[in-house]
């Protein structure tokens, strides 16, 4: 019983030597033999590498292919980039163009204001002269009409003499 025991634990060493030779290998597959069964074997390192090497070469060509995918979407990039430089530009020259023109519509506005100001300062001289005029008129008319007033009490005093000069000629 003792004797297995003790062959149960070096069994149980060995395993665990195997263990951390088989770790160290995967971690590092190029570095230093691998232990097997108390000896070493240096076979699956050139494996390892001949498979690297593959796996190697595959990751170049993907990065290959991704590269000159990325080239054609960067050439693609770069035409719409110009493309909208260009739009951009022309849209710049257009705000340039609606700018000058609203300034010519704000200076066209100012002078058309001081216009209108200066005709309605004109109408209001013309209303204030039709109003002195409309006034002067009706005293002229007041004036006419008392003038025609005096005219008829004049004639009426006029006959009444002479119709009394007449009678006292006549007397």
């Amino acid at each position: 019983v003792e004797a297995l025991v003790r062959e149960n634990i070096q069994l149980k060493k060995e395993v665990s030597k195997l263990q951390e030779s088989l770790l160290a290998s995967i971690q590092n597959p190029n570095k230093g033999p691998r232990l097997m069964g108390g000896g070493h074997f240096k076979g699956a390192a050139v494996d390892g590498k001949a498979k690297k090497g593959d796996q190697f070469a595959k990751e170049i060509e993907m990065l290959e292919r991704v590269l000159s995918e990325k080239k054609v979407i960067n050439e693609r990039m770069t035409g719409q980039m110009t493309a909208l430089q260009r739009a951009l530009s022309m849209q710049e020259e257009l705000v340039a163009a609606v700018n000058v023109e609203l300034t010519e519509t704000r200076s066209e506005k100012a002078r058309e204001a001081e216009h209108r100001q200066k005709a309605e300062a004109l109408l209001e001289a013309l209303q204030k002269q039709i109003g002195e005029e409309t006034k002067r008129r009706r005293e002229l008319e007041e004036s006419q009409e008392q003038l025609a007033m005096a005219n008829a009490k004049l004639s009426a005093m006029a006959a009444a003499l002479e119709k009394r000069m007449a009678e006292e000629r006549a007397a």
